[in-house]
């Protein structure tokens, strides 16, 4: 199918004049464990292309000596689980972001942050080692948004968690598929060139943002817009480079495609 044939799954309205970095969404960030800092810093930079007002992380001690993008806030992580929420609390996220680069030996207190997101009633896009927590703890939301791979969906035994059901998952493979409830959308776009580390923050990235951005939308479309939006970016890539482009480089692509889901 060529790119001019895939028709976005929604449109938008264009902002109005008077709107402000807070009126077009905060998103938070958690994650980056040792090692694997990168992952939350490709997620703020997806969060930051979808054109949200303010995306924060935060940040570990090697994190706060990092500079990858100037536009992300780095806040130090809290030391306690009560202090999480405290911290929470005075972000105000629209939409919160909590997974990528997360270890099995994570210091973060993924279940306290989910019980957070959940009395927060708060859009919360959970990623990578964080979708472990929902399984163990039982901690399933209509408003969460799971992203697992095949390789995640088995290990963390997700088919058979009511917990997971109670969620909408966003199941990354060829295609991408959005469930929720006894429903599901197929993407229509995407590409072998996007099997490359890193693609799935930049998705988690897109999905806080556009969660954030576009709240007075059914969550649903919030979704769905963004899974078309990273897997369109790439599609646009790859009709010059088939293979080796970034996930990087899709999140600064992502902008052309979110213009075709704005109406003029």
């Amino acid at each position: 199918m060529s790119l001019t044939a895939m028709e976005p799954p929604c449109q938008f309205l264009p902002r109005d004049q008077s709107c402000h970095k807070h009126s077009v969404g905060r998103v938070v960030g958690i994650g980056g464990d040792m090692g694997m800092e990168g992952a939350i810093w490709l997620a703020a930079l997806g969060a930051l292309k979808t054109g949200v007002g303010l995306v924060s992380v935060l940040a570990s001690p090697v994190m706060m000596t990092q500079i990858p993008y100037p536009e992300v806030v780095k806040v130090p992580q809290p030391l306690t689980s009560p202090e999480w929420a405290v911290c929470l609390d005075r972000l105000a996220p629209h939409a919160l972001i909590i997974g990528p680069g997360i270890t099995d030996y994570s210091p973060i207190p993924v279940a306290a942050i989910l019980h957070w997101a959940i009395q927060a009633n708060c859009p919360t896009v959970v990623d990578a080692g964080a979708m472990a927590t929902v399984v163990s703890h039982h901690l399933g939301a209509s408003h969460f948004i799971l992203t697992p791979h095949h390789g995640e969906w088995t290990r963390y035994q997700m088919a058979q968690s009511a917990a997971v059901a109670a969620c909408v998952l966003v199941k990354k493979g060829s295609p991408s598929t959005v469930c929720w409830g006894r429903e599901e959308w197929r993407c229509p776009a995407g590409n072998p060139g996007m099997a490359s580390a890193g693609m799935g923050d930049v998705l988690a990235g897109c999905l806080g943002g556009m969660l954030a951005q576009w709240r007075d939308r059914d969550l649903i479309d919030r979704v769905k817009a963004a899974v078309w939006a990273h897997s369109h970016a790439a599609d646009g890539l790859a009709t010059s480079i088939p293979v080796g482009y970034l996930a990087s480089d899709v999140a600064m692509a992502c902008p052309l495609a979110i213009a075709k889901m704005m109406t003029p």
